[in-house]
């Protein structure tokens, strides 16, 4: 076996039991945490058309993020695997895998950067030789154990276990092969790996706008190992190298900014005030690294305390720790400048998740540390590296000191992969993850019974589901939608009127809210009260004039009281607004086989099969079954 092969067998070995460790999520389901916005309940994937890819590529209303190479990923498994989730499982747990063999391939290149910088000397005896050594041995340790931290740390489950946490994986993925090529861009002067460098930062930031923080990890780069910054031109001449990554991350981002502004999917400063947020921001990294240290009761969404000030023990203690550790990073920059550069690498990709600028209810969550923690990862396998060369000076313990080294490291492993293996259990049905959040969080949380009352109405149980509603409600969920979610879990339990009262007084309390008006209508249709029906479809589309739901409903509407011209014209917008409204189309068939027009029914009620409908399906054969 040549020698510059081993570092790939060794990433290919510690990859592949990276995969066997998250086999087990293969069993898993969807979750009601977006994977029903992503994937189950989203029929834009469904087919990979025109119409798709101009979604894909401007849409951010979906998911509140701009990231159509996820959305591609998405809709590759739905071709595949339909709606059967082990082949998004299989999808996440595959990247998983790559992103650990190129963490492992790119510490390798970096120690190598490092060592010819002069930055890492290790002191060693070996066979019978003192000096600076710096062996191939001790780099694949230090590129094994940062491979093994992150491939089976418990932090990283969230992002493997969860479905719509692709985003995360994806990003990574693009992001290593960006730096990974951006080292060798340095290391070999090739402009061909420049220009790849760029187009792995493309696809990063298509994948999640996390990635907009790679153009200053390159910088850091740039400052250690490559000692480019040594001046104020050198300064300004790396920057310009970076134009186009910059240019790229911050049309992006302002995108995404004003998208997310638009659509009020930033977190309003009444719900989350800046004195609570620069607290929770102010501690996140120390938090991270301690959760780090001692990943036990992780949690899929860390939310907000009720009383947060800095001045309290906990987060006044992290506030020193981060002060401290920087200063002390400052410190030794000019003799030392790894640890400087890791600490900053830290801190500047965490920042875009560390909550001033607020999308979402959380102050934190495990998978914000997927590419931040590769730092800390880093210098545990720098310093593994370093124990290990120095137990060759130990004489007489060597042997003992190296035997005591593989014990613990294997401890460590087993109890990581432990860990791991039933944290990926909590992701395994929507049931099992509201339940763990619940029991987490005795006091209650709002959206958690709301979302596990969600899994009840999925699971066939209204009677549960009423129950999860009310207490969310009494919590202080959002009243407009738990009295609109509570009213449709009446509806499916058949008590009508119930449903229509929670639906009355979601419009009372928002008298723009059309969705309210929409399921009150459904519901009129089944006590048979047409004009009232009617009446709350009308007031539906005049509050939002493209919503596509409420004309399909109006349609179905006129088709049930004979009037089929209506029905068709109110169906043909719909799918104007939304060409993936498969009811409309299966209906406008209905309507088009029954005056003849069998081709433009069959037509339709294909158009309803491809979208996953199975009333389009077997309408469409038998249609041909017909003579």
């Amino acid at each position: 076996m040549s020698k510059r092969h081993v570092p790939f067998y060794t990433a290919a070995l510690i990859s592949f039991l990276t995969f066997a460790i998250y086999i087990p999520a293969l069993k898993n389901g969807f979750i009601n945490w977006d994977d029903n916005i992503n994937v189950y309940e989203n029929i834009n994937i469904r087919v990979l058309d025109g119409d798709f890819f101009k979604w894909a590529f401007t849409d951010i209303a979906t998911a509140n993020y701009w990231h159509p190479v996820t959305w591609l990923s998405f809709a590759a498994d739905y071709a595949v695997w339909g709606l059967n989730p082990i082949g998004y499982h299989l999808t996440n747990n595959i990247f998983h895998a790559l992103n650990t063999f190129v963490v492992v391939i790119l510490t390798v290149k970096l120690i190598e950067a490092f060592y010819k910088a002069g930055s890492l000397r290790l002191s060693t005896k070996s066979g019978g030789s003192h000096g600076v050594l710096l062996n191939d041995r001790s780099i694949l340790i230090a590129a094994g154990v940062t491979g093994l931290l992150f491939g089976l740390h418990p932090l990283h489950v969230e992002s493997v276990a969860w479905v719509s946490e692709r985003k995360d994986l994806l990003c990574a993925f693009f992001f290593l092969l960006s730096v990974l090529s951006y080292v060798s861009y340095k290391s070999n002067k090739s402009y061909k790996s420049y220009f790849l460098s760029f187009v792995f930062f493309v696809f990063a930031l298509a994948s999640k706008p996390m990635a907009v923080t790679l153009p200053v990890v390159l910088l850091i780069l740039d400052w250690h190992p490559f000692k480019r910054l040594g001046s104020v031109k050198e300064l300004l001449r790396a920057f310009a190298e970076k134009l186009p990554f910059f240019a790229f991350g911050i049309i992006v981002s302002a995108a995404a900014f004003l998208g997310h502004s638009a659509l009020r999917a930033m977190t309003p400063q009444e719900n989350v005030p800046l004195p609570v947020r620069l607290p929770a921001a102010a501690s996140s990294p120390i938090l991270y690294l301690w959760k780090t240290l001692v990943p036990v009761d992780l949690m899929p969404v860390y939310f907000y305390p009720k009383n947060i000030s800095l001045l309290s023990a906990g987060y006044l203690l992290s506030l020193l720790l981060l002060i401290g550790i920087t200063a002390g990073c400052i410190l030794i920059a000019k003799k030392q400048r790894t640890l400087p550069a890791v600490w900053l690498y830290y801190i500047v990709t965490l920042l875009p998740v560390l909550g001033i600028v607020q999308v979402g209810i959380q102050s934190m969550a495990d998978r914000f540390t997927y590419i931040p923690g590769i730092g800390p990862f880093f210098l545990v396998g720098l310093c593994s590296a370093w124990a290990w060369e120095r137990s060759y000076s130990l004489q007489l313990n060597k042997a003992l000191a190296q035997m005591l080294m593989v014990v613990a490291a294997s401890l460590l492993l087993v109890s990581m992969s432990f860990l791991t293996v039933g944290y990926v259990s909590v992701w395994k049905s929507s049931m099992d993850f509201w339940n763990y959040v619940i029991a987490k969080n005795p006091t209650g949380i709002p959206v958690a019974y709301n979302n596990r009352a969600a899994a009840f109405k999925e699971a066939g149980d209204p009677g549960r589901a009423v129950e999860d509603y009310t207490r969310a409600i009494a919590l202080g969920y959002s009243p407009v939608t738990g009295y609109n979610n509570r009213g449709l879990a009446y509806m499916e339990e058949g008590l009508l009127d119930l449903a229509v009262a929670d639906f009355s007084k979601a419009a009372s309390l928002e008298p723009g809210f059309a969705v309210s008006y929409y399921n009150r209508g459904l519901a009129f249709i089944k006590t048979n009260e047409m004009e009232r029906a009617l009446a709350d479809f009308d007031k539906a589309i005049g509050l939002t004039s493209d919503y596509a739901d409420a004309y399909t409903g109006r349609g179905w509407l006129y088709k049930t009281t004979g009037r089929p011209d209506l029905a068709v014209r109110d169906f043909d917008s719909a799918i104007a607004l939304d060409n993936r409204q498969y009811i409309a189309y299966v209906n406008r068939g209905l309507i088009f086989e029954m005056n003849g027009l069998t081709d433009r029914a069959a037509k339709d009620y294909k158009t309803a099969c491809d979208l996953g409908s199975e009333d389009g399906c077997r309408e469409l054969a038998l249609l041909i079954k017909q003579p």
